[in-house]
């Protein structure tokens, strides 16, 4: 009886260790399928892709030129609707400032282009690999301001149309919840209206304002 219950107290001393790793894989796999939200950030670089108008003096070719470049900032928020799919929202933001000084008049203009939309991401997140490729794309609102001062007086551009915003990227992951890698993305959209300090234009076929544009920034994603 004493050898029996002594085997009994040794398979039961055995089979501790087996259940904590069963039920720490366990635990493993539904963090793994808890995974279902991942916010991606990115900031960098950005070039206007509207060419300036032939003809242009070159004094004001100077100045626009200075804000074909700028800032870029996109951020999106994911939920996982398949392994590798998600739906969710993305806001883009580029800024450009030039100041120049031509024949004695002095310029300065702030111009932003904002994007806002519902946006849909392919990835191989899900996959075991630390190397993720991805690419998303978003239709949307876009709004474009232009705020410029001609010595003391203030000229204030504002136009809204309906945009589109992408991104492709490759990122690392450091952990599962942490990727970072590089970002290329484009933005399309075509301003045919606009208000100049609140009076309404609307533009020619040959004077609509282009809001495309291209980026190159760095990245990082949260996934939980």
């Amino acid at each position: 009886m004493k050898r029996k219950l002594s085997f009994l107290a040794l398979a039961a001393a055995f089979s501790l260790p087996c259940k904590a790793q069963e039920s720490s894989v366990a635990v493993e796999v539904e963090n793994v399928k808890q995974s279902k939200v991942a916010i991606m950030a990115s900031a960098g670089y950005a070039w206007r892709t509207a060419k300036i108008p032939s003809g242009t003096a070159y004094y004001l070719k100077n100045h626009f030129e200075k804000l074909t470049s700028g800032f870029n900032f996109d951020i999106s928020a994911y939920h996982r609707i398949g392994p590798n799919m998600g739906l969710g929202l993305k806001f883009n933001r580029y800024s450009a400032s030039a100041q120049t000084s031509p024949a004695g008049v002095y310029l300065s203009t702030k111009d932003r282009i904002i994007f806002i939309g519902p946006s849909f991401l392919y990835s191989n997140f899900e996959r075991e690999t630390p190397h993720k490729i991805y690419y998303d794309m978003a239709i949307g609102y876009v709004q474009y301001t232009s705020n410029t001062f001609v010595n003391t007086q203030k000229i204030e551009n504002k136009g809204s149309a309906l945009g589109l915003y992408s991104t492709i990227g490759y990122q690392y992951a450091v952990n599962r919840s942490f990727l970072i890698g590089p970002q290329i993305g484009f933005g399309l959209g075509v301003l045919k209206s606009y208000t100049e300090n609140g009076v309404r234009k609307t533009l020619g076929n040959g004077e609509k304002e282009g809001l495309g544009r291209v980026s190159l920034a760095a990245t990082a994603t949260i996934r939980f």
